[in-house]
């Protein structure tokens, strides 16, 4: 089975075969939709969903310069849920031919979805799923957590504001203090700097590789409490584990 990847696109079998920039605006401004239409003011750092094009029929469908096609978002948890996405050409091009040209960028085509996308059946995968209380935490922020994927875990810190190395390092060093054997990553944006990102958060990856979870648990949260008894932790407006 053929398949290419942009982003958070998957396109499978004939899918495959489109345009880079065909692809490549189709998952571009989906995942932006998508993020506009759960009303979100910017996009996670990290996006918790795939996009998979072609792996079923598409049933495409054309009428007055519109192609409607099903595709499919896969959640978190793996299930996969058909939605209608359209795409327009806006400089006079033929919509059934537009995924074979290689010419296309946000100003000459449009993307979106259609009217059976139900923001309700994506939003619930943002509620938290577990969460001690800062007053339970004697600390400035709450702590959320799902450890379903133990041992490899990943770690959002959500702050007030910018912060930068200093503040990190002090994160980090509790972390590898209280933590024991395991793998902790440096605390980095997604553009990889030891800072926090525009939206004022940065992520450490955990692998606890084969420690007991009990243990590694417990270690974990006595690392999120110290971090709340810190000068650092005043800055911190949420922990996010999953």
């Amino acid at each position: 089975m053929e398949h290419k990847f942009n982003d958070w696109a998957m396109y499978l079998n004939v899918c495959a075969s489109y345009s880079e920039t065909f692809r490549q605006e189709m998952s571009m401004q989906l995942l932006e939709e998508f993020y506009r239409l759960l009303e979100f003011e910017s996009k996670p750092t990290k996006n918790k969903f795939r996009l998979s094009v072609g792996l079923h029929p598409l049933k495409t469908e054309y009428e007055n310069g519109y192609a409607f096609s099903v595709v499919h978002i896969v959640a978190p948890d793996s299930l996969s849920r058909p939605v209608t996405a359209y795409w327009k050409p806006k400089n006079g091009e033929s919509v059934e031919n537009a995924f074979s040209l290689d010419i296309w960028n946000k100003e000459n085509i449009e993307f979106g979805w259609c009217t059976d996308f139900d923001k309700n059946v994506f939003l619930v995968y943002f509620e938290p799923k577990n969460l001690i209380p800062k007053k339970q935490l004697e600390s400035n922020f709450d702590y959320e957590y799902d450890y379903t994927l133990f041992p490899d875990l990943s770690c959002t810190i959500c702050f007030s504001r910018k912060v930068y190395l200093n503040e990190l390092i002090q994160i980090a060093t509790i972390l590898t203090e209280t933590i024991k054997d395991s793998y902790i990553s440096d605390l980095r944006n997604e553009d990889g700097e030891m800072e926090s990102n525009k939206n004022n958060e940065t992520i450490v990856i955990f692998d606890f590789q084969d420690n007991d979870f009990e243990k590694s648990k417990k270690q974990l949260e006595n690392a999120i409490k110290k971090i709340g008894q810190n000068s650092v932790g005043k800055l911190i407006e949420k922990i996010i584990v999953e």
